[in-house]
């Protein structure tokens, strides 16, 4: 896998302030690092709940550091493989740069298991830099998933949310 810039905090920060939370219940953070972006993002919706989802050496001590937030029952952390697997039954999966440095095939797998964890009717938002990909390749990845491709938000740093649904039929 190629080296890529950093997927920073404040890039996540940029893309969550245009998105609307107001619909969603359940949201997975996929790629989330430490947690504090998810547990930002629930503190300022209030009626969400979390699941901050990284690999082992990623997630921890991440409990620790969010202890501070007080979101109790409302944030759990997962650790796992996105490419084995990502936690079911979310209606908001949010991807932080997981597709970052990815070859296609890696990126279909990882957009097929949200595809397949996802409850009907949910929305897949991938926050990413648009230097790795054109929007065409990305509309391909989702359909090839899966997926239904939306459109892509852009925001005031260097970095678009990729919006999707589950394809129908």
């Amino acid at each position: 896998m190629p080296v890529c810039k950093p997927f920073t905090d404040s890039l996540k920060r940029a893309a969550i302030e245009c998105c609307d939370f107001a619909d969603a219940s359940q949201v997975v953070d996929i790629g989330c690092g430490d947690g504090l972006v998810l547990a930002q993002l629930l503190a300022r919706w209030p009626h969400l709940a979390g699941v901050a989802f990284d690999r082992p050496d990623r997630i921890s001590g991440a409990e620790s550091k969010l202890a501070e937030w007080q979101l109790g029952e409302r944030l759990r952390l997962v650790a796992g493989d996105v490419l084995a697997s990502v936690p079911s039954g979310a209606d908001t999966y949010l991807l932080s740069g997981a597709l970052r440095g990815r070859d296609d095939a890696e990126a279909v797998r990882i957009l097929s298991n949200v595809r397949a964890a996802a409850a009907p009717g949910a929305r897949v938002m991938a926050m990413e830099m648009p230097d790795e990909r054109t929007d065409r390749e990305f509309r391909d990845l989702f359909e090839r998933a899966g997926l239904r491709y939306e459109r892509a938000l852009g925001t005031a740093a260097p970095v678009s949310v990729l919006m999707a649904t589950q394809a129908e039929g």
